[in-house]
């Protein structure tokens, strides 16, 4: 597929835009919000509609390129096919997919294609998805990565053509027909047949479960109604016993309460005594020491603690660092002589080693096009030898194709008059007999009429009697009949006679014919010196072949001669002096043996370079940084000795603080235990007093200190709520017992017998079993089908892997090699000078994006085959890529602009002036 002509008549910010694409490589280049995105976005929408269900405008790109004049958007994309024939997209959209219209039709006929899918067209002219054309064709701005979706099915695609030459063989149908099966059976949204008999069977398990469950409820019902009637009867009779004794609390409760009140009174004055104890150990100069003096010295020494620590850590770091410094600056005088070379040397050696790379292939090139020649030459020297001693068969091949085909001609016409029509050779020997005979039935017919018409005159005069007159003409008349029928008779078959003597003539002219042509096919046989007319056919086919093998040679030697053209072999060997002179000079100079040593110790060098200044800036660091901290415990050492001077324990030494902190929050937790004890006995002793006289309640108890009351309850309050609980339980129980009489009497009322659910479930389990068989096959051929799958993706894996290094080889200036892909697309890579396989995504960028971009021309070689002519779309594609990658790059890709339309897309310029000279370039 070629693109020939884009005709944009709205869309986007676009319109009555015509832009003419050719073959070959293609550049739209404009400033940004020229249109470039528009387009590529109109290209799209040609060959895959707009599909978009997102909200956001930027991804949804019906909201993003509709007219904004509000029309509908429209346009025309003219391409040209594999086989010549070009045609026409034209499409209109709405604001909604159902509104879209579109047609293929012929360019010059102008008949509709109803072949392909007008909704997405692409999918059958490429033979891609939309999110394959993604993938492969279609490379965006910072968006060469790839990433394994659920729809693209490039692998897929790909390890079916290599194992069977079909990308759409009966993988993917025989899985999704095997997902068909089991969706009948089982799905996630439960809504299969097995899913359907298990609810069915859960439910009437349930129904099973509750017809027992309810005749053990019956049972359990009726012995609690008996347990409840008993509970009913014991209840009445405790509530009345508890109103009897509610009478007597009163008196108890008062009792109690004094005892109480004088303990709490003791314990208070016990408190109050240790706490004018412990206050003594806690006084300073500002008042009492309470958490938060103790919190402050805590955390001062906590600080003076901690930079104590980091400066012993700072220390030791600063020799540590030191040492590596002088270490590596013993190291750094090996290197001396790599301080005298340019800054991009290791740039031009590794460029002039893969310079001096490719003219040596580039000579072995030369040479093996000179051998190919150089054979080519001899061989063709031997067929034309070969070719002259049968130059007589010349003449005999222009004149015989006439006469073969004149012969097969003959011939078939000779079988096709035989088959039709047979002829009957007796008739044709009885023609006189049956001409005398058609003569004889005409001469009667014609006596017999004019008698007729005799005696009709006869009669009209009265010469006869009318009644005797009538039989002879009757007699004659059926004569006569008769005569005229046998004429006709005769007449037909002497003109069957005459037809198949005119065929019979014909076929013995044919006959003359085939054998003159056959006496001259002798004759050129005999020139020819064949035997007979399969060895003269052997002849003219080797003597056809031959003379096709020269014209083939000569061509052959015709395209080495052109390529050979191209090189100038003194030019090459001259530029090969030139850059060894070169790097043996830095060999010598660094005193290395190669050029992978020199790289190494280069390498090293910058490595040791920059690891000095390093060290000698973490020096400083670390100086910078002792100087700061002891600064900082000057302070700390400080505020410590002030804040012990206000609780004149200043001669203490500054490592015994946490002793002396440790004593200071001991005393201080034992006066706040003591107070919060104090505090909650002076509330009880209140709340128990309630505003009354300690002597008047020692009076009104004195008479019934010595009564002997049985005591079942601390205080009124619980025996009211007693007496409450046992009327609730008795309204409870009452309750209970009309429920239970009510659902004794309705239980079973609609329901079903158990053996009739019984059988039911047996049924569905036999049922649900088959259908599990069925479900487990389809599962294990599911399983083994993907299996053999994977296994032939895995045997794939080998073939992408050398196409997508092959292509990185070709365009990498870094010391990269042998790509290889996973199944998700994820990529690693042999770093040459570690000899060791890393993740791409440890890689710059630019030699990240220049993996992806070999990954893509891959597949669109492998999908795509050299043969078949397709576009390949790069949007801004090589943003990331420096000077040098942008020209290996490019250089690639003049190199496939043979069987593929290259369309660029771009702001830059660089591009623009690199392939000015070999591309069509287009600025809008």
């Amino acid at each position: 597929m070629i693109i020939k002509t884009l005709n944009i008549i709205r869309f986007g910010k676009l319109k009555n835009k015509t832009i003419e694409l050719k073959e070959g490589i293609n550049i739209i280049y404009g400033r940004n919000e020229a249109g470039k995105s528009t387009i590529q976005s109109f290209i799209k929408a040609m060959l895959y509609g707009m599909n978009s269900q997102k909200k956001s405008i930027r991804e949804n790109g019906r909201k993003r390129y509709m007219p904004w004049s509000g029309e509908r958007g429209q346009g025309e994309l003219i391409y040209e096919d594999n086989a010549g024939n070009e045609y026409i997209i034209r499409r209109s959209f709405g604001n909604t997919k159902k509104e879209d219209q579109g047609e293929i039709i012929h360019f010059i006929s102008g008949e509709k294609l109803r072949a392909i899918n007008v909704i997405e067209p692409g999918k059958e002219i490429l033979g891609l998805n939309e999110e394959g054309f993604n993938k492969t064709l279609f490379i965006e701005q910072l968006g060469l990565e790839i990433n394994r979706g659920k729809e693209d099915g490039i692998l897929e695609k790909l390890t079916n053509l290599a194992e069977s030459g079909d990308e759409d063989r009966s993988y993917e149908k025989a899985i999704k027909t095997l997902e068909e099966a089991k969706k009948i059976i089982t799905t996630p949204r439960k809504n299969g047949k097995l899913d359907e008999l298990r609810l069915k069977l859960i439910s009437l398990n349930t129904e099973c479960k509750e017809s027992l469950r309810l005749s053990d409820e019956n049972i359990e019902e009726q012995i609690e109604l008996n347990n409840l009637k008993y509970k009913r009867n014991y209840l009445r009779a405790n509530i009345e016993k508890l109103e009897l004794y509610k009478k007597h609390i009163k008196r108890i409760k008062l009792y109690k309460e004094y005892g109480e009140i004088l303990e709490y009174l003791k314990k208070s004055n016990e408190l109050n005594q240790k706490i004018e104890e412990v206050e003594e150990g806690l006084v300073s100069d500002e008042g009492s020491i309470d958490n938060q003096f103790i919190s402050s010295l805590k955390e001062e020494y906590r600080g003076y603690k901690q930079l104590k620590d980091i400066q012993v850590e700072r220390l030791e770091n600063k020799d540590i660092i030191s040492n590596s410094l002088k270490l590596k600056e013993n190291e750094f005088c090996e290197y001396e002589m790599f301080n005298n070379l340019d800054e991009d040397v290791e740039r031009k050696v590794i460029s002039l080693c893969l310079e001096k790379k490719n003219i040596e292939e580039k000579i072995k090139d030369i040479e093996k096009i000179d051998c190919e020649i150089e054979n080519l030459n001899k061989d063709l020297g031997k067929l034309k030898g070969k070719h002259e001693k049968v130059s007589y068969m010349s003449d005999i091949n222009s004149k015989i194709q006439g006469i073969f085909y004149d012969y097969e001609n003959k011939l078939k016409e000779l079988k096709y008059k035989i088959s039709k029509d047979s002829i009957d050779f007796e008739i044709l020997n009885k023609k006189q007999s049956y001409k005398k005979k058609k003569t004889l039935s005409f001469i009667l017919s014609t006596c017999f009429f004019i008698i007729i018409l005799l005696l009709s005159f006869l009669k009209g005069f009265g010469i006869y009697k009318v009644n005797l007159i009538y039989i002879p003409i009757i007699i004659l008349s059926i004569s006569f009949i008769i005569s005229v029928k046998g004429y006709k008779d005769l007449s037909k078959v002497v003109h069957n006679i005459e037809k198949q003597e005119s065929l019979y003539e014909d076929i013995s002219n044919l006959k003359n014919s085939i054998v003159t042509i056959e006496e001259d096919l002798k004759r050129y046989y005999e020139l020819s010196g064949a035997k007979d007319h399969e060895e003269f056919l052997i002849k003219i086919k080797d003597y056809n072949d031959n003379k096709e093998k020269i014209d083939k040679m000569i061509i052959k030697i015709e395209e080495k001669l052109l390529s050979r053209s191209k090189y100038s072999l003194d030019v090459l060997e001259d530029e090969y002096k030139n850059i060894c002179r070169y790097i043996d000079f830095i060999l010598e100079d660094t005193n290395s043996y190669d050029i992978e040593d020199f790289l190494d110790r280069y390498k090293e060098f910058k490595e040791i370079n920059k690891n000095i200044d390093i060290l000698k800036s973490e020096v400083r660091v670390e100086a910078l940084s002792l100087e700061h901290i002891s600064e900082e415990i000057s302070i700390k050492e400080k505020n410590i000795k002030d804040t012990m001077d206000k609780i004149n324990k200043s001669h203490i030494n500054i490592e015994s603080i946490p002793n002396e902190i440790e004593k200071l929050e001991e005393k201080l937790k034992e006066k706040q235990e003591i107070e919060g004890r104090l505090k909650s006995i002076e509330s009880n002793y209140e709340l128990l007093l309630k505003d009354r006289d300690l002597e008047k309640m020692k009076e009104e108890i004195g008479d019934i200190i010595n009564e002997d009351i049985e005591e079942n309850f601390k205080n009124e309050e619980d025996l009211d709520d007693a007496i409450r609980e046992r009327n609730k339980d008795l309204l409870y129980v009452e309750k209970r017992l009309r429920d239970i009489k009510n659902s004794i009497d309705n239980k079973f009322i609609g329901k079903r017998r158990i053996i009739e659910i019984e059988e039911e479930i047996d049924a569905i389990k036999i049922e649900i079993e088959l259908l599990q068989y069925r479900f487990q096959y389809i599962n294990i051929a599911y399983d083994t089908l993907t299996e053999c799958f994977k296994e032939l993706q895995r045997d794939f894996g080998p073939i992408l892997n050398e196409k997508v290094s092959k292509i990185f080889s070709s365009i990498v200036i870094d010391n990269y090699e042998e790509v290889k892909v996973a199944e998700n697309y994820s990529l690693k890579v042999r770093d040459k000078d570690k000899n060791d396989i890393i993740e791409a995504e440890y890689l710059s960028n630019g030699t990240l994006d220049q993996i992806y971009f070999s990954l893509r021309m891959a597949f669109i070689d492998l999908i795509f085959g050299e043969e078949m002519v397709i576009p390949i779309f790069l949007d801004e594609a090589f943003i990331q890529y420096d000077d040098e990658r942008l020209l290996k790059s490019l250089e690639y890709i003049k190199t496939i602009d043979k069987n593929r339309q290259i369309i660029i897309f771009t702001c830059q310029k660089r591009e623009v002036d690199i392939l000015k000279k070999d591309s069509n370039i287009i600025y809008i």
